[in-house]
C-alpha cells in the first residue's frame, strides 16, 4: 500500500531526499534553497509521484495552496538556472 505524503515527508529530512531528474551537486543545491513549503510540494509531486489532490488532502491544505506553491517553486528553480546558466551544458 501507497504511504501517506505525511509519512513520506517523515521518512525523508531535508539533506536525504533529492529529486532523481536533479543529479548534480548544482542541482541539488538549488532544491534545498527553496523554503520547506514549496520544497515539499515538488518533492512530493516528483519523487513522491502523489497528485495536486493527493497532497492538498494528506498535508490538509487547499489544492489552490498546493498548486500556487508548485508553480512559484517551478519558478524559483527557473530564476536559479538561469543565474547559474554557465554551469550546465547542452548536449546535441
Amino acid at each position: 500500500m501507497r504511504r501517506s505524503a505525511k509519512e513520506y515527508l517523515a521518512q525523508h529530512n531535508d539533506q536525504s531526499c533529492y529529486l532523481s531528474f536533479l543529479d548534480g551537486p548544482l542541482d541539488q543545491f538549488m532544491l534545498i534553497q527553496l523554503e520547506l513549503k514549496y520544497r515539499r510540494i515538488v518533492e512530493l509531486t516528483f519523487y513522491g509521484d502523489y497528485t495536486k489532490q493527493e497532497i492538498a488532502n494528506q498535508l490538509c491544505l487547499p489544492l489552490g495552496t498546493v498548486k500556487t506553491r508548485y508553480r512559484m517553486a517551478l519558478q524559483l528553480l527557473r530564476q536559479q538556472i538561469k543565474q547559474n546558466i554557465h554551469h550546465y551544458h547542452v548536449i546535441a
